[in-house]
């Protein structure tokens, strides 16, 4: 794991409500007044409190970037690498989106290896296999290839449509200890769910506000209610479906879902009007009890990658892509709130 260096602060919180089950039985009212709101310690290797410090570009510690300055963009935002994962070995893979390649980092910000070729077209969206394999969506192509530890291409499904083996526009990718690959696709409002070699097994509905995975294969994502707000919800392949969490807190805007860490715990961002410039992070214990904890981070667009940890850390790029190549990428890493 990557090592911690620089300690947080204190800061004020609100009012929040946790609810469990289909019924949605409130097991608790909370105030986090009570509870820790904290900005997190940072991981430093480069300059600026950054774990890495990456240049614009197609060279050696450089990454690629879309914007106004590219030769045919049309785009509506400027865009950089498009997904980060720590694997379970602790190495680090970035998505180098735009040099149609991937990076591989040592837990010590050490380039390992590049993998690259032309089974790897605009890389979008990353999930770990078994035996330290990578499952890769081609932003492109819009197919998912698969990648044994060394970046050798082991077999590829999907395709642009709307077929049961076909993808529309996946914002999120995640994969089980079964081997089950989950498509979250916002173009098909719906999460496929396939095999390892890419068979389609089911369909869960999805409207795109995140994506993750708990115990026993459940599907984490959140609901919205113009009356309550945002919910978080469990759903499982048998059809066991739960209400989790109930906010109930209609001034919270953006909600998404980060992932759930090696304790089970779910991580969830918001951003609220009056806190502009400020993304929230909610962690919430999973048996729907115990204390909540949140962090406070610059907010960031929904096309910069948050990966949760499984320590319960953060990982996320920090760049302005509209100044690129001027500027850089930088990858930050919080450490888990429960060591504050």
């Amino acid at each position: 794991m990557i090592s911690p260096v620089r300690h947080g602060v204190l800061l004020p919180a609100r009012l929040l409500r946790v609810v469990v089950v289909a019924t949605v039985v409130a097991l608790a009212t909370l105030s986090t007044g009570s509870l820790p709101l904290l900005a997190g310690d940072v991981a430093s290797v480069g300059p600026d409190g950054s774990w890495l410090d990456l240049g614009w570009g197609s060279g050696k510690g450089q990454v690629g970037y879309y914007n106004h300055t590219v030769e045919g963009f049309q785009e509506m935002s400027a865009l950089g690498p498009q997904a980060l994962l720590e694997k379970r070995n602790g190495q680090v893979v970035i998505a180098d989106t735009w040099n149609d390649r991937l990076l591989v980092y040592s837990s010590s910000a050490k380039l390992l290896r590049t993998f690259e070729g032309p089974h790897l077209r605009r890389p979008w969206a990353l999930a770990e296999g078994a035996d330290e394999s990578l499952h890769v969506l081609q932003g492109e192509t819009s197919q998912i290839v698969h990648l044994d530890g060394k970046g050798r291409l082991t077999g590829a499904f999907g395709g642009h449509g709307d077929g049961p083996d076909q993808f529309v526009q996946i914002a999120s990718l995640e994969a089980d200890t079964s081997g089950r690959l989950y498509c979250g696709d916002l173009g098909a409002g719906r999460v496929s769910v396939h095999d390892s070699r890419g068979g389609w097994l089911m369909a869960l509905p999805w409207s795109g506000t995140g994506l993750a995975l708990g115990s026993g294969g459940a599907v984490i994502d959140l609901t919205w209610s113009s009356e309550t707000g945002y919910a978080v919800r469990s759903r499982r392949l048998n059809g066991d479906d739960r209400l989790l969490f109930d906010l109930q807190d209609r001034e919270l805007q953006g909600g998404r879902v980060l992932g759930v860490d090696g304790s089970g715990r779910i991580h969830v961002r918001f951003s609220r009007a009056d806190e502009p410039g400020q993304m929230l992070v909610l962690r919430f214990e999973a048996a729907g009890k115990g204390p909540v904890a949140a962090t406070k981070l610059p907010l960031l667009p929904a096309t910069q990658a948050v990966r949760v940890l499984p320590d319960g850390g953060l990982l996320w790029f920090d760049h302005d892509a509209t100044r690129a190549p001027a500027g850089v990428v930088q990858i930050r890493r919080q450490v888990p709130l429960s060591r504050q």
